[in-house]
């Protein structure tokens, strides 16, 4: 399945020079995902960022965030917003499971972290599976009936 909202970004980036502000970034975001403006777009890719790394983001950072986001191919900053959700939820899975896995974590702090990490994947599918209904939800019929 082909990503409209990444292709049209990846096709903006071709007009923009070699090394674009983050302002032009923005803009560009913005208009991939049918934002209302270059704020929006900033503060979700900042929210995605934080998702990532738990403070402020490098370049490097907030490009994987934009192609994250990009990727889920989210329609408004609603989804944009679940989407940053999504990216933070399953960090966070990941962390635990991860000290969970730690050598010198004693049998309560394992379990303590499984637990979390089950939690924070139910929340996880949960997400994904509201994100699919806001998706679909935002296909027009005519498209619909061609899937």
């Amino acid at each position: 399945m082909s990503n409209s909202a990444l292709a049209f970004f990846n096709q903006s980036l071709d007009t923009l020079p070699q090394e674009p502000s983050n302002a032009q970034l923005f803009r560009a975001f913005a208009r991939a995902l049918k934002l209302e403006s270059a704020e929006i777009a900033e503060y979700l890719i900042s929210r995605a960022s934080a998702a990532l790394t738990g403070n402020s983001a490098t370049r490097a950072v907030q490009s994987l965030a934009m192609e994250l986001l990009l990727e889920l191919a989210p329609s408004g900053a609603v989804q944009c917003l679940l989407a940053a959700q999504i990216i933070r939820t399953n960090d966070l899975a990941n962390e635990f499971a991860g000290r969970a896995l730690a050598a010198q974590e004693s049998d309560a702090a394992i379990d303590l972290n499984l637990n979390r990490a089950g939690k924070l994947n139910r929340l996880f599918l949960e997400q994904v599976e509201a994100f699919g209904r806001f998706k679909a939800a935002s296909i027009p019929n005519s498209e619909k009936e061609g899937l």
